[in-house]
């Protein structure tokens, strides 16, 4: 779509404060107004008001808006990802299309799908198969009801992609918030992006990678034991490095995972849990190994992980940092206990204020 003149987006938001129907012109031209708009806060309060389920997709793809605003080919871009996303993901007003509908259903879908990292397969009986990581699933119906847009049909669809990917129903996408590798201290999107790649790291290397290259990371190394099945990756970006582990995965993972009994931690203070120490030791040396490769020392290293994936990153950046690497952040996802009060504080003195556990507060193995 062409760029509209101010006046364009000011007569957007009369209209729809004075209960006009939100038509897909008018999401383009309030999305493109949010993109330049000097004030942000009030430019979402005013939309707030006659749609908070559009102001709340606004605030999403806020960092993307702002970046694109001068380039008004990545600006459409970003603004069609915003208007899927209102549509997968929100139960806000459907915006009606102005005459004939050119919303294309199953293109979009597409479209839609691949940001997620999910495939669309079109069969030649006009059905599809979704796929991720090599496994396939029925696609859902892409028909349109009568009397409804596609759009409808777009948002009845779209659970399907979300769940191939992710699980659930709907998703915020990481993606939309990017990654910060010079904040300190927890930062919500960092965390969000964490968390999306100690997902990620229960995939195989090769989807894994064709993910965290779209993420801007080239430099990727494995790090695995057959043995006790642990497994984590290396990701280098353009001044840090990701360093994921795997949660459980396997009845070796779960044997790790019940082996409560202490054993000295490395540095000679506390003791840790010993299937967990165990698993580590198993890849200690591939890991520093590869995080030297991706000049570690030199970068800012952001250590994550899911459950057991969890664990392994708190005593890998213990041991980093007793190492003298720079560990700039760790972000634990319901992670179980790791070792005795005295390991605590010994981990504490390095990085107590570079550790950033988050729980589920039903979840059992995070207590």
């Amino acid at each position: 779509m062409p760029a509209p003149r101010p006046e364009v987006v000011r007569q957007a938001l009369s209209a729809l404060q004075g209960g006009s129907p939100l038509l897909r012109k008018a999401f383009f031209n309030v999305a493109w107004g949010f993109a330049h708009d000097p004030g942000p806060g009030q430019f979402l309060q005013q939309t707030k008001a006659f749609n908070r389920k559009l102001a709340e997709t606004l605030a999403v793809f806020r960092k993307r808006l702002a970046e694109a605003a001068d380039d008004d080919a990545a600006l459409d871009a970003v603004i069609h990802r915003a208007y899927l996303h209102y549509l997968a993901n929100t139960d806000g007003q459907i915006p009606e299309a102005e005459g004939e509908d050119p919303f294309d259903l199953l293109e979009a879908a597409t479209r839609y799908a691949d940001w997620l990292g999910v495939g669309v397969i079109r069969q030649d009986d006009g059905t599809t198969l979704l796929e991720v990581d090599g496994k396939q699933a029925p696609g859902p119906e892409w028909n349109a009801q009568a009397g409804r847009s596609a759009a409808w049909a777009f948002r009845a669809a779209a659970p399907a992609i979300n769940r191939m990917r992710y699980g659930r129903d709907a998703v915020i996408p990481a993606a939309a918030f990017g990654f910060d590798e010079n904040v300190e201290g927890h930062y919500l999107p960092n965390a969000m992006a964490l968390a999306d790649f100690s997902h990620l790291a229960y995939f195989g290397p090769v989807y894994v990678e064709e993910q965290l290259r779209r993420w801007g990371y080239h430099a990727i190394q494995w790090v695995e034991d057959k043995k006790t099945d642990t497994q984590a990756f290396v990701a280098a970006g353009s001044s840090h490095l990701a360093v994921c582990f795997r949660g459980t995965s396997s009845g070796k993972d779960a044997l790790m995972d019940t082996r409560f009994l202490k054993t000295a931690a490395f540095g000679g203070r506390g003791r840790v849990h010993r299937g967990f120490n165990r698993a580590l030791d198993s890849v200690w040396h591939q890991l520093k190994g590869a995080v030297d490769a991706l000049d570690g020392a030199g970068r800012k290293l952001f250590v994550a992980g899911h459950s057991l994936g969890a664990a392994l990153a708190q005593l890998a950046a213990h041991r980093l940092a007793l190492g003298q690497y720079p560990v700039a952040a760790v972000y634990a996802y319901g992670s179980p206990r790791v070792g005795n009060p005295e390991f605590r504080d010994a981990y504490n003195e390095l990085l107590e204020d570079k550790t950033f556990l988050h729980i589920n507060n039903k979840d059992i193995v995070a207590r």
